[in-house]
């Protein structure tokens, strides 16, 4: 079938209430993933990629409802996309047909006798995957605990003195960026006794060198489980790697390095990137309300994990059979490729399964109470409305008024 006859086949889509909808289009994107682990071998030219099976596809999706009962059709399908207890069957005309599911609908009323609808749909399998016969939290944090031993045992350089003092700065810039995340008292003095520790353990990491890696794993770890938000969470990690690239990662190629810094880099920053993996597995029962804010985590977590593979590139040798060669320690990379694999997979379950994003324009002045009545129902504590001036941002102001044209978001 030639392309013209694509674009001319219609748009169909079948929600979860069973309901059938045939609406127009345009601008149709596709984008595809695949899990991919990379491997860097001494003496050998290029990179070995081993390329796994591809993650769910996302469509970005705009289409229209147009003609005189245009108004009537859009509400019949947001009510219909408000079901999400099975996946969408989307007919489309350039890609075929689609399981999914929306993550995120915009509604915009503003054209006359048209109403435009954007968002984005992530391709779904029609089964229960992964299967796992232990809690996927459990199997997370022994992948944590496996990969913090192997990136020990990839410290093959005898340490210097310069590394002892790196590692103190990193261990005072760790500590001095999770202190304002600490709010237990428990967890504070916990804390405090590591740190403590750790400085000890790194005033004698040459003569104990495993013992001092450890337990700066080990501090820069913690806060992965820290009871408070992950956003939080991710955040204070995410500004210790940034600390930690800047201390060690050269600016210019002039620079010199010493291969035991570059392998300090490499043992540390892992545990940054794993901290924060699984800091993402550990949400508070309010973290992932919606589905946007898992593939928000999801593409956060990617972009450190590929920052850290293109710092490490950017500090290795040509070939690994100099005194001072640096290569990455690929198994131990393996290990880190393989819990990102799980962690990602996971939270993909759980954006699927999550509420969903709506945005409308209002057509009308309103206020919060009648707003909140329409879209969520009013509780006995306002729970309902605390909740959506929280998503949208708002204000005393808003508690009186909504204006006509503002734009409204909330989940479903």
């Amino acid at each position: 079938m030639s392309w013209v006859d694509k674009i001319n086949t219609g748009f169909s889509i079948k929600t979860a209430d069973g309901k059938s909808y045939t609406v127009d289009w345009m601008n149709a994107t596709k984008k595809v993933e695949y899990f991919i682990s990379e491997f860097n071998f001494p003496n050998l030219a290029g990179s070995l990629v081993n390329r796994g099976k591809p993650k769910g596809a996302r469509y970005d999706i705009e289409i229209y409802f147009q003609g005189e009962n245009n108004i009537e059709k859009s509400q019949e399908f947001r009510t219909s996309a408000d079901d999400n207890s099975r996946p969408w069957v989307v007919i489309h005309p350039l890609y075929g047909q689609i399981l999914a599911q929306p993550t995120s609908l915009e509604f915009d009323d503003n054209s006359y006798n048209v109403t435009k609808i954007t968002g984005q749909l992530i391709e779904t399998i029609d089964q229960d995957n992964p299967k796992t016969v232990i809690d996927p939290i459990d199997n997370i944090l022994i992948q944590k605990e496996n990969l913090d031993t192997n990136f020990t045992n990839s410290l093959t350089y005898k340490l210097k003195s310069q590394d002892v003092v790196n590692m103190n700065q990193i261990a005072d810039t760790v500590h001095t960026r999770t202190i304002p995340i600490l709010k237990l008292p428990d967890e504070i003095s916990a804390y405090y006794n590591l740190f403590y520790a750790t400085k000890s353990a790194i005033n004698n990491a040459i003569q104990s060198p495993v013992v001092a890696m450890r337990t700066i794993q080990a501090l820069i770890s913690t806060p992965a489980n820290f009871t408070t938000d992950v956003k939080v969470r991710l955040n204070s990690l995410s500004s210790q790697y940034d600390a930690l690239k800047a201390q060690i990662v050269p600016k210019n190629s002039y620079q010199k390095i010493n291969p035991s810094t570059k392998q300090v880099f490499q043992i540390t920053g892992a545990a940054l990137i794993s901290a924060q993996l699984v800091a993402a597995s550990t949400p508070l029962p309010n973290n992932y309300t919606n589905s946007t804010t898992v593939i928000n985590v999801i593409e956060t977590l990617i972009i450190n994990y590929n920052t850290f593979l293109v710092d490490l590139d950017s500090i290795q040798t040509a070939t690994g059979g100099k005194a001072d060669s640096f290569i990455p320690d690929w198994l131990s990379f393996m290990a880190l490729n393989e819990l990102m694999n799980t962690v990602i997979s996971n939270l993909f379950i759980i954006a699927l399964n999550g509420k969903q994003e709506r945005k409308i324009l209002l057509d009308q002045d309103t206020n919060i109470v009648l707003l909140t009545h329409k879209l969520y129902g009013l509780d006995e504590f306002d729970n309902n409305i605390d909740e959506l001036m929280a998503n949208n941002g708002w204000g005393l102001n808003q508690c009186i008024q909504i204006r006509k044209n503002t734009e409204v978001k909330y989940y479903i």
